[in-house]
């Protein structure tokens, strides 16, 4: 990995991609009432009591507050995230999926004609030499959506399960990790899905709206205290993304606006 301009010798520190994905959450949402960012308070329904480690992450590191993104909504927002493109199936029947006319969830892997042309970031890796792994993301009760993650997943790592809490998730994960330390096996690449901040909305049996919000800032704030206490720390980054913004309000635009944080090492 290099950094600089063309022909520069320069090597980059990062040896490490952390790449979390979480869901549907705005900017305002979550950190409209960081008063160094552009939000708005008055639409912040996660703030800083509930979600105080991505508060601190945002303050200690960087704060993105203008950072939009394609996707409307999960289908096509986790092309968009690990793809940087949706195909013309994505975008023209998710709209069916959604509004239950018709057709089933094809599009986190679950089937080829979704996919993009020349594949998810984890092709992109395949093709370019880059190591890599995957924590519930584009894998469900332990077996892989696509082919490229076969073999390259954490099988003890959960899948999207709203029942399920991400700090659990963060468990799995710590296990995983401290194997492949011990090992000298850590990939280049590893995608994490940490997706409670979804809610299950009001219903009855499972995490209310601020408890699950709760779980999934405690799993993010878990995850990277434990990699900060470990041996590669000043070899990584982390990138926290929302797959979409599609379910709740920003002053800016509730539809494209949502948070990114680079937790720069």
């Amino acid at each position: 990995m290099q950094v600089g301009g063309t022909g520069s010798s320069a090597r980059s520190p990062i040896k490490h991609v952390f790449y979390i994905i979480k869901e549907n959450r705005t900017y305002d949402q979550v950190l409209g009432d960081m008063k160094e960012g552009n939000g708005d308070a008055a639409l912040c329904l996660f703030p800083q009591k509930v979600t105080p480690n991505q508060h601190a992450l945002a303050k200690q590191f960087v704060l993105l507050d203008n950072f939009y993104v394609d996707a409307e909504v999960s289908a096509d927002g986790h092309n968009w995230s690990s793809a940087a493109y949706a195909n013309d199936y994505v975008e023209k029947n998710w709209v069916t999926s959604y509004g239950g006319r018709g057709g089933t969830y094809d599009f986190e892997g679950q089937k080829e004609i979704a996919h993009p042309r020349d594949g998810f970031i984890w092709d992109h890796c395949l093709r370019a030499g880059v190591s890599f792994r995957s924590y519930g993301w584009f894998a469900d009760e332990e077996k892989p959506n696509i082919k490229t993650l076969a073999g390259k997943f954490c099988p003890a790592f959960k899948g999207y399960n709203l029942g399920y809490l991400d700090s659990k998730r963060e468990e799995a994960w710590e296990k995983d990790f401290d194997e492949l330390v011990a090992a000298g096996k850590v990939p280049q690449l590893s995608t994490v899905r940490f997706g409670n901040d979804h809610t299950s909305g009001a219903r009855i049996g499972l995490p209310t709206p601020d408890a699950a919000l709760a779980d999934n800032d405690l799993a993010v704030g878990r995850f990277v205290e434990h990699l900060a206490k470990s041996p590669i720390w000043k070899e990584s980054v982390v990138f926290i993304l929302e797959d979409d913004a599609q379910n709740g309000p920003d002053h800016v635009d509730a539809t494209a606006r949502l948070r990114l944080w680079p937790v720069a090492l």
